[in-house]
């Protein structure tokens, strides 16, 4: 109990340098986009969308006239759109949920390393690194369920420790549920999941005993019935998404691989570029993703004296990471949280060289030189984590050493300041539009905006954005007018003179830091 306390502080401490300014706010820095999409969904649900009902605030659906559409199982945007019932819509009580179920992982990967290494230092080490990692930490409190997701593993994999040492059938069937969640939620999360799936069938074909002494699995109807039904849950919610997107002819996200051999159609340079520059960082200090590939090296070094067990993980995990990367590499360049799904990579490599140190170097595991030394390398990777979390949530000013990368802090402090000075005006529009006559039911067309749901989610109207410039034409317009369009809104000067728009800029109804509303 004293051993949780103590970490339960640390990550408190933690939580307090990464969140003093950020628990209360709306979707921050790169990827609104995608966070609005979020936020749409859950804000529909508050409105009285049924679960099997997932609706966004773009009407691109139905024949430009619902907002329907699928994508990950949508239990976190109903369950925080039923709180927001209570609560009203706020951003504090969405950060507050996935920052819970962030800290509940936490503390159940600090129980399963306990239990493993029966030492109180390495157990809090080896958890807080995983709070380390930048990417983690600003989307564990975001909207979008990438981390979730990634907590729901750890989740899982605590109760899979618990049932590899007692048995009980009720802590594999939790883990069974957990793994479940966290592949309906993000299915790219399953990368834990597959690997002892593989090491459950090694053991049956080969007849081997991963854990030196005895199998992990013991082969029963259980652990049959277990694992295969966590595949038929995810295949079952995915054929839902998929029939229901066709039937409503709209999808706000692509549930499918974007492998690597689709980049020549884009740009090799441009995206190794972007993974060396932008995306990567997220990830972990340079400094920590070098130890992670020593550590990786020694583990090999001395198979020998590992269990079977630990080599797997040590070799398929971060070979699983290599595939995933691969199958998503188009995407990687740009999409920083596509590098959540990776962390497991930093158990499988990290968790089986504390056990070699524990089982072979006992007196340099457990001497106090080696827990002063592991504690710098935390509070190194802490400081960088800060560092980064600071340079994506708060300032445009201080010069980042601890980055280091000049393009990648040159290129947040400029997304920091294109949201706050143009995307967050829509939020601050929100009363304006209701003083000018504007009801929360009154459709509107939002013409300068090339995502789903960012105005209109931000503006708290439902309407038409401008994806792929679907609005740029007389005809269009007039449609959307058959479909009760009533508001016509535009941020962009430039919209002002396009021809067709000109026979319905003649009602000019508003102004708001230079976005103009025309009724229709």
């Amino acid at each position: 109990m004293k051993d949780t306390v103590i970490l339960v502080i640390l990550i408190s401490l933690f939580s307090g340098f990464y969140y003093d300014s950020v628990l209360d706010k709306g979707p921050l820095n790169t990827h609104i986009w995608r966070q609005s999409d979020c936020l749409s969904i859950t804000s529909n649900y508050a409105k009285g969308a049924s679960f099997l009902d997932p609706q966004l605030h773009t009407l691109s659906a139905d024949n430009y006239s619902s907002g329907k559409s699928a994508g990950e199982f949508p239990i976190l945007y109903f369950t925080i759109g039923q709180l927001w019932k209570i609560t009203g819509e706020s951003f504090f009580v969405y950060r507050l949920v996935y920052l819970s179920i962030l800290i509940t992982s936490l503390i159940l990967c600090f129980k399963a390393l306990h239990l493993m290494l029966k030492n109180t230092v390495w157990s809090i080490v080896l958890t807080l690194l995983l709070y380390t990692s930048p990417v983690f930490v600003f989307y564990g409190v975001s909207f979008l369920t990438d981390a979730p997701a990634f907590s729901f593993v750890i989740i899982a994999l605590y109760f899979f420790t618990l049932y590899a040492i007692d048995k009980k059938h009720r802590n594999f069937f939790i883990s069974m549920l957990f793994f479940s969640l966290a592949g309906l939620i993000k299915i790219s999360s399953l990368i834990a999941f597959i690997f002892l799936t593989g090491v459950f069938f090694i053991e049956r074909i080969r007849k081997v005993q991963t854990l030196s002494s005895r199998k992990l699995f013991v082969g029963s109807k259980t652990e049959w019935i277990g694992l295969i039904s966590v595949f038929v849950v995810i295949v079952l919610w995915y054929a839902y998404a998929f029939n229901y997107n066709q039937l409503h002819g709209f999808k706000y996200t692509y549930n499918s691989i974007h492998p690597f051999w689709l980049i020549e159609k884009f740009n090799w340079e441009a995206i190794l570029a972007s993974l060396k520059n932008f995306t990567s960082h997220s990830y972990y200090s340079r400094f920590m993703i070098f130890s992670m590939l020593l550590i990786g090296i020694v583990n090999l070094l001395n198979y020998k004296k590992l269990p079977m067990l630990a080599n797997l993980s040590n070799l398929l995990i971060p070979i699983g990471g290599l595939i995933y990367m691969l199958l998503w590499l188009p995407l990687l360049g740009n999409h920083d949280y596509y590098f959540i799904a990776l962390l497991i990579v930093l158990p499988g490599i990290l968790f089986p060289f504390a056990w070699l140190l524990k089982i072979y170097c006992t007196t340099l595991f457990n001497s106090k030189l080696t827990a002063l030394f592991i504690s710098i390398f935390l509070f190194l990777n802490f400081a960088y984590c800060y560092s980064h979390i600071h340079l994506k949530t708060r300032s445009n000013e201080s010069l980042y050493y601890l980055i280091g990368n000049h393009q990648l802090v040159k290129h947040m402090k400029w997304v920091n300041w294109d949201a706050q000075t143009n995307l967050y005006r829509y939020y601050r529009m929100r009363s304006y539009l209701s003083d000018i006559g504007i009801d929360k039911d009154d459709l509107v067309i939002s013409m300068n905006d090339n995502s789903f749901s960012i105005s209109l989610y931000f503006m708290d109207r439902n309407g038409w954005s401008n994806h792929k410039k679907l609005l740029e034409s007389k005809k269009i317009i007039k449609t959307l007018i058959e479909r009760n369009a009533k508001y016509l809104v535009i941020s962009d000067k430039v919209y002002l003179t396009k021809p067709f728009l000109q026979p319905f800029l003649s009602d000019q109804i508003g102004e708001f830091e230079g976005i103009r509303i025309f009724k229709l």
